[in-house]
C-alpha cells in the first residue's frame, strides 16, 4: 500500500510540475534563447520544489510523525524509530527533487530554437 502511494505521489508531482513549465514554456524557451545557463533554470525549478516539497509531503509526514509519537503513548506497538523518520524525509526529498526535475530535463535537453519553435503559441 506505501508503495501504491508513493508511486501515485511520484506521478502527481512530476504531472504538476510538467504543467507548471508548459505554462511558462515560451518564458525558458527565450531565456535559454538569450543565453541563461541551464544550471540557472535547474535551480529555480529546484528551489521550487524545495518548497513545495516542505510544505506538502515532509509537512504531512511529521505531521503524521508527531500523531504516532503521541499515539504511542497508549499502544506502545505504534510508532516510527526516529532514524528511520530522518531517513523517510530525506527519502521524500529525493523522490520529489527527482520527480520535479524530470520535466525540466526533458524539456531543456532541446536547444532553445527547437523549444521557440515547437511550443510558438
Amino acid at each position: 500500500v506505501l508503495i501504491s502511494i508513493s508511486v501515485v505521489m511520484i506521478v502527481f508531482i512530476f504531472f504538476m510540475n510538467r504543467s507548471r513549465i508548459i505554462q511558462s514554456i515560451y518564458t525558458l524557451g527565450v531565456y535559454r534563447a538569450l543565453g541563461a545557463k541551464k544550471s540557472k533554470l535547474y535551480g529555480k525549478y529546484l528551489l521550487d520544489s524545495f518548497i513545495m516539497s516542505s510544505f506538502t509531503a515532509v509537512l504531512g509526514f511529521l505531521i503524521v510523525y508527531a500523531f504516532t509519537l503521541y499515539v504511542r503513548q497508549y499502544i506502545p506497538s505504534l510508532g516510527i524509530d526516529p532514524l528511520f523518520a530522518l531517513l523517510m524525509v530525506l527519502g521524500l526529498y529525493v523522490v520529489m527533487m527527482i520527480a520535479s526535475l524530470l520535466p525540466v530535463y526533458t524539456l531543456l535537453r532541446k536547444t532553445p530554437v527547437e523549444i521557440l519553435a515547437k511550443y510558438d503559441i
